[in-house]
Parts: structure tokens; sequence; C-alpha cells
């Protein structure tokens, strides 16, 4: 049996065991979130979907880590971020998507520096709801 054989039993596992079938978009759509971030939240697709699933408003909260994403992944090919900043700038996404990030700590200073932290910021707004239409660039 090869790599590739058990990664196809366990994707045929995990639509087995799905509660409420999810249509095929949506589970695209988190699937590709949680690539995004594999790097610093390496959960299974069942994991996510879990998770997805005990939401009250799913497909809100899907926009949320949809926009997380985006702004993940324009950080990562931007900064080139090793491990500790690439779990830092997660960490301020996570804040941001709550509406507010707490005073960055000597810790934090220390892993993202203000250029990353200002980046992460402004790209969220960026691509938040009320952002204009079009492309717009920050850097």
């Amino acid at each position: 049996m090869s790599r590739h054989d058990v990664y196809i039993e366990q994707a045929v596992e995990e639509r087995d065991n799905l509660a409420e079938p999810l249509a095929p978009t949506t589970l695209c759509r988190i699937n590709l979130v949680r690539h995004a971030f594999i790097d610093v939240m390496p959960d299974t697709l069942a994991q996510v979907l879990a998770r997805f699933r005990r939401d009250t408003y799913p497909e809100r909260e899907l926009l949320v880590w949809e926009r997380m994403a985006a702004v993940y992944l324009d950080f990562k090919q931007l900064f080139k971020p090793e491990a500790a900043q690439g779990r830092a700038a997660f960490l301020v996404l996570l804040e941001l998507s709550m509406g507010r990030v707490r005073a960055r700590t000597r810790k934090q200073r220390s892993v993202l520096n203000l250029e990353e932290f200002k980046f992460l910021c402004a790209r969220w707004e960026v691509f938040g709801p009320q952002a204009p239409q079009g492309t717009k660039q920050i850097h």
C-alpha cells in the first residue's frame, strides 16, 4: 500500500463520518483554509470540519477564516517567516478576527518586528468586509 492509498482511504473515511453532508464547495473552502495554516495548525480535515460544525454560524466563521488565510498567505509569501514568526502572525490574526489586538508583549516584539505586525493589521483591513472594491497595494 502506497502513501497515496493511505491518503485516499483517510479522505473516504472522513467523508463517510460526516454527520451532515456539506456542499462540495464548502468542503473545498474548509480544506483550503486548513492547508493555508497547516504549518501552525496541523489538524486533520476531520478535526477542522468538527470545529466548523460546532459553530452557530459556520458560513460566517468560514468567511473569517478565509480572510485570515488570505492575509497569512500574503505574509508568508512576502516575509518568508520561520516557525516562530508564523505562529506569532497566526495569533495576531486570531486576535484581529475577534476585533481586538492586545498590546504586544516583549516576547511577541522579539518574534514579529513592527513592519510585519503593521503588514498583518493593514492587510487585514484590505481584506475586510468594508474594504473598497478592487485591489489596493499596501507594500
